[in-house]
């Protein structure tokens, strides 16, 4: 947990077993903080961003209930090239939040035998999720790959992402409104 007025970088270290592996909670300055090459293991949250213009680049999480969590203070903050296993509910969500960028994450195998959200977005606007691939091989009911969760969630482009679900379905959820385009396929 970080709540300073200064940015801070954090890379090549293993964190596990801690309800946040990392919360990155301030004022803007401190936004530019950078979460990068780290192993996140067993935690609730991977990375809890409550601060803008965060990043959260090249890391491994394996078995997070939430990999990355983007909350509204996050707003214009980086998600790519993670590669997120096992996570309990959701691998990316979004939350009131705006200006992120979710792009080229692998994520496989997220949430339960019955619900799976790969990347969830609820009340947030205007962000960008491209390139991205979402695997899973345990969901059989509901297997979302993108999960636009709202009406309130609007003007976010989807483009790209590559989705593949056995013995499920993988599909995209999108309540949202006003979106720019959604180009994205199943494998």
């Amino acid at each position: 947990y970080s709540n300073l007025n200064s940015a801070i970088n954090i890379s090549g270290s293993t964190i596990q077993n801690n309800y946040f592996g990392v919360y990155l909670f301030g004022s803007t300055t401190m936004g530019y903080s950078t979460i990068s090459g780290n192993t996140f293991l067993g935690n609730y949250y991977g990375v809890h961003i409550s601060s803008a213009f965060a990043s959260v680049t090249g890391n491994t999480f394996n078995n997070n209930s939430a990999g990355v969590y983007v909350t509204s203070y996050g707003h214009d903050s980086s998600v790519t090239g993670n590669v997120i296993t096992g996570s309990a509910v959701n691998a990316i969500r979004l939350a009131s939040t705006s200006g992120v960028t979710v792009s080229g994450n692998t994520i496989s195998d997220t949430g339960g035998t019955t619900d799976n959200n790969g990347i969830y977005a609820s009340s947030s606007s205007r962000n960008t999720i491209t390139g991205n691939s979402i695997y899973d091989s345990s969901a059989t009911t509901t297997n979302y790959a993108l999960n636009i969760n709202n009406s309130a969630s609007n003007n976010n482009y989807l483009a790209d992402n590559l989705f593949s679900s056995t013995p499920g379905t993988s599909t995209i959820r999108d309540l949202g409104t006003a979106k720019k385009v959604q180009v994205s396929k199943e494998n």
